[in-house]
Protein backbone atom coordinates (compact mmCIF):
# COMPACT_ATOMS: atom_id res chain seq x y z
CA UNK A 1 0.00 0.00 0.00
CA UNK A 2 2.83 2.37 0.93
CA UNK A 3 4.66 1.71 -2.35
CA UNK A 4 1.59 2.46 -4.44
CA UNK A 5 0.99 5.74 -2.59
CA UNK A 6 4.67 6.66 -3.03
CA UNK A 7 4.52 5.90 -6.78
CA UNK A 8 1.40 8.04 -7.20
CA UNK A 9 3.02 10.92 -5.29
CA UNK A 10 6.21 10.72 -7.32
CA UNK A 11 4.29 10.57 -10.59
CA UNK A 12 2.09 13.53 -9.59
CA UNK A 13 5.13 15.52 -8.50
CA UNK A 14 6.95 14.69 -11.75
CA UNK A 15 3.90 15.69 -13.78
CA UNK A 16 3.66 19.03 -11.94
CA UNK A 17 7.35 19.72 -12.49
CA UNK A 18 7.06 18.85 -16.17
CA UNK A 19 4.11 21.21 -16.65
CA UNK A 20 5.75 24.13 -14.85
CA UNK A 21 9.09 23.55 -16.56
CA UNK A 22 7.71 23.45 -20.11
CA UNK A 23 6.77 26.75 -21.67
CA UNK A 24 7.33 28.41 -24.99
CA UNK A 25 10.38 30.65 -25.15
CA UNK A 26 9.72 34.35 -25.24
CA UNK A 27 11.04 36.56 -28.01
CA UNK A 28 14.17 38.42 -26.96
CA UNK A 29 14.07 42.12 -27.59
CA UNK A 30 17.05 43.89 -29.11
CA UNK A 31 18.82 46.44 -26.95
CA UNK A 32 18.98 49.98 -28.21
CA UNK A 33 22.17 50.91 -30.00
CA UNK A 34 23.95 53.67 -28.17
CA UNK A 35 25.94 56.14 -30.28
CA UNK A 36 29.72 56.09 -29.96
CA UNK A 37 31.52 59.11 -28.57
CA UNK A 38 32.97 61.50 -31.14
CA UNK A 39 36.54 60.97 -29.96
CA UNK A 40 36.33 57.16 -30.12
CA UNK A 41 38.18 56.63 -33.41
CA UNK A 42 40.22 59.82 -33.43
CA UNK A 43 42.94 58.68 -31.07
CA UNK A 44 46.25 60.51 -31.28
CA UNK A 45 48.21 57.63 -29.73
CA UNK A 46 50.35 56.09 -32.48
CA UNK A 47 52.34 53.78 -30.20
CA UNK A 48 50.65 50.43 -30.35
CA UNK A 49 52.00 47.07 -29.24
CA UNK A 50 50.85 45.59 -32.56
CA UNK A 51 53.24 47.81 -34.50
CA UNK A 52 56.31 46.92 -32.43
CA UNK A 53 58.31 43.89 -33.66
CA UNK A 54 58.25 41.13 -31.09
CA UNK A 55 62.03 41.03 -30.76
CA UNK A 56 61.96 44.64 -29.60
CA UNK A 57 58.86 44.13 -27.47
CA UNK A 58 60.47 41.41 -25.34
CA UNK A 59 63.77 42.46 -23.77
CA UNK A 60 64.69 39.22 -21.97
CA UNK A 61 67.30 37.27 -23.99
CA UNK A 62 66.22 33.92 -22.51
CA UNK A 63 62.62 34.54 -23.52
CA UNK A 64 63.65 35.51 -27.04
CA UNK A 65 65.71 32.31 -27.31
CA UNK A 66 62.76 30.23 -26.08
CA UNK A 67 60.44 31.84 -28.63
CA UNK A 68 62.99 31.18 -31.40
CA UNK A 69 63.23 27.50 -30.39
CA UNK A 70 59.44 27.22 -30.24
CA UNK A 71 59.06 28.72 -33.70
CA UNK A 72 61.81 26.50 -35.13
CA UNK A 73 60.26 23.33 -33.65
CA UNK A 74 56.60 24.18 -34.28
CA UNK A 75 55.19 21.14 -36.06
CA UNK A 76 52.06 22.89 -37.33
CA UNK A 77 54.17 25.68 -38.81
CA UNK A 78 56.46 23.17 -40.53
CA UNK A 79 53.49 21.31 -42.00
CA UNK A 80 51.97 24.56 -43.25
CA UNK A 81 55.25 25.60 -44.85
CA UNK A 82 55.49 22.23 -46.60
CA UNK A 83 51.93 22.58 -47.88
CA UNK A 84 52.78 26.03 -49.23
CA UNK A 85 55.81 24.63 -51.03
CA UNK A 86 53.70 21.81 -52.49
CA UNK A 87 51.13 24.33 -53.69
CA UNK A 88 53.87 26.41 -55.33
CA UNK A 89 55.14 23.32 -57.15
CA UNK A 90 51.70 22.56 -58.56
Amino acid sequence: MYKIKLKKTVIALGFCLAITGCKTPSVASLAEKKPLPDAFDKGKDTINSATIPWRKFFIDKHLINLIDVAIANNQELQITLQEIEMAKND
